[in-house]
């Protein structure tokens, strides 16, 4: 065969060549791009906790949304606030009265949640914070601004070393006037009673169409660190109430759907002891509700 015979053959194959060049380009470009996003995925898993909603974050008993001043300014949620800053979460911190009662400070979280922003948010609330979130759903006409509610350390049941202090404190007249007189009250410690959560629990029902779920914090190893002020409450409740965070039983803080258990006291479950990394908590906790498209 002549060179003249090959050269149509020659035109054909340059002319597919050229045509698959830029397809080819593109693919390319596509496996490039993917590649990059993995490797970012891979530096960066928080970007997995993006979540859809805001997260308000809702403080329990004696709680406080920052204290101190300057370099020595905390926040309740130590360490969480920086840790959603860093996800780019939009998040709002209420603050409560610290010692009113469940249905007190209900009201003004959900006043509080009235004013913020259209479209709904994530409430992550520790302790008595939980309870607060539940009376407002259920009592105050706030389901319609709630994707879901994670509770963490909440005493849905009571836990009896309120029905300690509540016994101890309840014949005191003259220490519940002076208390009164400047401001603090004892609703809050009446209000975590087993006796009072149990009607609670039979008046405030989980709220449907609101993802609901809990954190079950607890200290059952005898050498784990634990903050000293808890060591005896800790003792106490385990008597009489089985595995606990030093101020509420476990069994009491399970809420709807258990997400996971961890081994913390009831303040290291908001960053106040270097024995565990709460934020690194909060934000498995945004990790599940990504998960679930909230």
């Amino acid at each position: 065969m002549t060179r003249s015979h090959f050269l149509p053959f020659a035109i054909l194959i340059h002319c597919g060549v050229m045509n698959l060049l830029p397809v080819l380009a593109i693919g390319g470009l596509i496996i490039v791009l993917l590649a990059l996003a993995w490797l970012g995925f891979v530096r960066r898993p928080w970007r997995g906790a993006r979540t859809r909603y805001p997260v308000v974050l809702v403080h329990g008993v004696l709680g406080f949304k920052e204290i101190g001043t300057g370099k020595l300014r905390r926040d309740y949620f130590r360490g969480v606030p920086e840790r959603l800053d860093e996800l780019g979460i939009p998040y709002y911190c209420p603050v409560l009265p610290p010692t009113s009662s469940v249905a007190r400070r209900a009201e003004v979280l959900a006043e509080y949640l009235c004013q913020l922003p259209p479209g709904k948010v994530n409430l992550i609330a520790h302790s008595m914070g939980g309870l607060d979130a539940r009376y407002a759903i259920d009592r105050l006409r706030c389901r319609h601004k709630v994707a879901s509610l994670v509770t963490v350390g909440t005493p849905h049941w009571g836990t009896r070393i309120a029905d300690l202090g509540a016994n101890a404190l309840g014949d005191r007249k003259l220490l519940n006037r002076v208390l009164d007189l400047v401001g603090v009250g004892l609703e809050a410690l009446a209000d975590l009673t087993t006796d009072r959560m149990e009607d609670f629990n039979r008046n405030i029902t989980k709220p449907k169409g609101v993802f609901c779920a809990s954190v079950l914090a607890s200290v059952t190893d005898e050498k784990a660190k634990i903050h000293p002020l808890l060591v005896w409450s800790r003792s106490y409740i385990e008597r009489s109430q089985g595995p606990n965070d030093g101020l509420v039983p476990e069994d009491s803080q399970r809420f709807g759907r258990v997400l996971f258990a961890i081994e913390a006291d009831h303040w290291a479950e908001i960053g106040w002891s270097q024995a565990y990394d709460a934020p690194g908590l909060y934000e498995r906790i945004l990790r599940e509700l990504r998960r679930r498209g909230k």
